[in-house]
């Protein structure tokens, strides 16, 4: 097969053009223009395409014990967690199994993925972000909320992190919903981008269970990155079929072999999770980056985000000849390209700058990245209460924001 460019998005006239920021302040490397480097294996155009913005959701997960009360229940825990919030006049509530997901705000939430230390008074819980705009002039509306939040939890607080600890997020177009384009184009740039990402994390955040290859998957783990790109672009017809081929499990892996199945199967648990895809064939559903690890502070949080949101605008955007070696030198700096083009604080853009220098060099050696042959008993026993539950918070919010969404467009007809 003969491999060509691949646009992330269907081509847009050229009148399509970004304006450029000159009145903001320059940091870093001295770039508000488009970077004069490599994005994807390829020169950039000189016009670059619109794209739109995101609503994004963030779920954090973390080993948490108060500074105040030995607790001893889970629960008692998730009551003075949600009773700080609420001095600060942060609006959450607990979910309880069973329970509705309220999208307007934050959520406290049992994570028994997370081994709890009950000798220690630690527990593990999930806090979740409700949806907000992620694009040019909106980081004003949720970083403040974001910084207090996290201030709070620390405060009363002491948040440690396991190796099952993650910080999550989901990202859609504000629009709220997908096009086949669109997210095909994310799953382009996730293949291609793949070992880079690795150099971005922990250790132990890339060879996770509950993390999974997507590159090294039960469909794409035989083919070439090229193939693999080819194959999302060409072949892929439905978000269905694209969710089944990113998020698709083998029979005899370690993932299968803990939840009893004899044959292949789709499963949330990979880097890039599609499945919020699967049961419709509209694009409504939240794309989840599952990888980053526990997020202790604001600022661990917030890098995550702009990296995952700067991404996702830009795999609406360009173009990608995937026989070409990806750089994380040049992703770096087109990632904080598009963070200054969202008009972010040049001190947030600076941090991002520092995630990519203490990055390691990416690994694209054959079978690099794999996932682990064994988990533990207890990561089995997470994997199949996860299973038992089918329960995402991210995706749940979702749900609601479109359902709430629907009910009032009817209301104005």
């Amino acid at each position: 097969m003969t491999h060509r460019a691949v646009h992330f998005a269907p081509p847009l006239s050229s009148h399509h053009h970004r304006r450029h920021h000159h009145s903001y302040p320059h940091h870093d490397d001295g770039h508000v223009r488009r970077p004069q480097v490599q994005l994807y294996g390829q020169e950039a155009p000189h016009s670059t395409p619109a794209t739109p913005d995101f609503l994004f959701c963030v779920e954090l997960g973390l080993l948490v014990r108060s500074r105040h009360i030995k607790h001893t229940s889970v629960v008692t825990l998730m009551d003075e967690v949600s009773s700080r919030l609420a001095d600060v006049h942060i609006k959450n509530h607990i979910h309880y199994p069973g329970a509705r997901e309220n999208h307007k705000n934050w959520t406290v939430d049992e994570d028994k993925t997370i081994p709890s230390q009950l000798s220690d008074h630690r527990f593990g819980l999930r806090i979740v972000s409700p949806f907000f705009r992620f694009g040019p002039g909106h980081g004003e509306t949720w970083l403040p909320l974001l910084d207090v939040v996290m201030s709070v939890l620390n405060y009363d607080f002491e948040l440690t992190t396991h190796h099952q600890c993650s910080t999550s997020v989901h990202v859609v177009p504000a629009r709220g919903h997908w096009t086949l384009g669109e997210s095909k184009s994310l799953a382009a740039s996730a293949i291609y981008f793949e070992r880079c990402f690795d150099a971005l994390m922990p250790y132990y955040r890339r060879r996770t269970i509950f993390a999974k290859s997507n590159r090294h998957n039960r469909w794409l783990g035989k083919r070439s990155v090229p193939s693999c790109v080819a194959s999302i672009y060409e072949e892929t017809d439905s978000f269905a079929n694209l969710a089944v081929r990113m998020n698709w499990c083998g029979a005899g892996t370690a993932t299968a072999d803990a939840l009893g199945s004899s044959d292949d199967f789709a499963h949330d648990a990979y880097r890039w999770n599609f499945m919020g895809l699967m049961r419709n064939d509209e694009g409504y559903g939240t794309i989840e980056f599952r990888q980053p690890p526990g997020s202790t502070d604001a600022a661990d949080a917030i890098r995550w985000i702009m990296l995952v949101g700067c991404f996702a605008r830009l795999s609406c955007a360009f173009s990608v000849r995937p026989e070409h070696k990806p750089s994380l030198f040049s992703l770096g700096k087109w990632i904080r390209y598009e963070a200054r083009m969202c008009k972010f604080n040049p001190l947030y853009v600076d941090e991002l700058k520092r995630m990519f220098e203490r990055a390691d060099a990416p690994n694209f050696a054959t079978g690099a990245g794999r996932d682990p042959e064994a988990i533990s008993k207890d990561e089995g026993a997470a994997m199949r209460w996860l299973e038992a539950m089918r329960w995402n918070a991210g995706q749940q919010k979702y749900k609601e924001l479109v359902h709430n969404t629907m009910k009032m467009k009817k209301r104005r007809v």
